[in-house]
């Protein structure tokens, strides 16, 4: 974090380039290398900014664009904005770039691209979406089940997961939203579907463990993992009974024993996903928390 009323645009750059923090290790990376190095201070004039680097030797188009996209976004989201040069060893970063990028530039990689108003939708039964006049059913299945217990939606509003009771056991379904939905697993208790980043992952607490499920490209449940919540039990060995991915798939809220808990869904070295640098936040809230929801990547309400 960077405390004040302006921020130093090259004291930014510099945190950029030296890595996530280490709660964020393995979540997250700098597309930069190791030995990339700020050769002098980023100048902000007018509408211009100049970031001149050093040591950058990879040559690939597509991970200068990403470095490019890293600084940008990350001087834009701190007010820095403008038109910005970006040199690397002496020359353009991207030659055909030589005149400046823009956000527009990069807009692929906006952490927080504008998606359009999200209507509100409640589970009764079925699923529904609120309308100015009441409530409408969603279209397909879902719309139509009366057995649902909880929902989620991707952000871009294309995916729908759910929770059903089917029986004696509890069913998570996943599918294109309004369309057929298709069986991801079941379980005696299943709860807190959310998507993160991609459409393609979802989430969910199944017999209180937190798993990740993946689609394949036809759209149907591909696998089930289990997360690696090792830090988790460190910090608190409670059940977990409360738990949500934010927006941009990088950290995760739980629910432990009434408290709660921040982590960042990482990747471990043997590609097996894991919640690290794993911290309480609800410090100074004398009730137990019963539930937990992300508005945006920044903040989190309690219940």
């Amino acid at each position: 974090w960077m405390y004040g009323a302006s921020v130093d645009p090259t004291e930014l750059v510099n945190r950029l380039l030296s890595g996530p923090a280490s709660d964020l290790t393995g979540a997250v990376e700098t597309a930069a290398g190791k030995d990339v190095t700020m050769r002098g201070p980023v100048v902000h004039e007018g509408d211009q900014v100049t970031i001149n680097l050093g040591g950058l030797t990879d040559a690939d188009t597509r991970n200068r664009t990403v470095i490019a996209a890293q600084l940008i976004w990350t001087l834009d989201e701190a007010g820095i904005r403008g038109t910005y040069l970006i040199n690397a060893d002496g020359s353009p970063l991207i030659s055909e770039r030589s005149d400046g990028w823009r956000t527009a530039d990069v807009k692929a990689f906006d952490p927080e691209p504008d998606t359009g108003p999200s209507p509100l939708h409640v589970v009764a039964g079925g699923l529904s979406r609120v309308t100015a006049s009441g409530t409408t059913p969603v279209a397909g299945p879902l719309g139509t089940a009366d057995d649902l217990r909880s929902a989620a939606i991707s952000v871009n509003q294309t995916r729908v997961a759910a929770v059903a009771d089917r029986g004696d056991r509890r069913v998570l379904l996943q599918g294109p939203y309004g369309g057929d939905v298709s069986e991801v697993t079941s379980a005696d208790e299943i709860s807190s579907p959310s998507f993160g980043a991609t459409t393609g992952t979802g989430y969910a607490l199944v017999d209180s463990r937190p798993v990740l499920w993946t689609v394949d490209d036809g759209g149907s449940a591909a696998r089930v993992v289990r997360l690696d919540i090792s830090e988790v039990t460190a910090v608190d060995p409670g059940p977990i009974t409360s738990f949500q991915v934010s927006p941009d798939g990088v950290r995760v809220a739980l629910v432990v024993g009434g408290r709660v808990l921040l982590a960042a869904l990482s990747t471990s070295d043997r590609g097996a996903p894991s919640l690290t640098g794993v911290d309480v936040v609800s410090y100074g809230v004398s009730t137990p928390v019963v539930s937990i929801a992300w508005g945006g990547v920044t903040n989190l309400y309690l219940a």
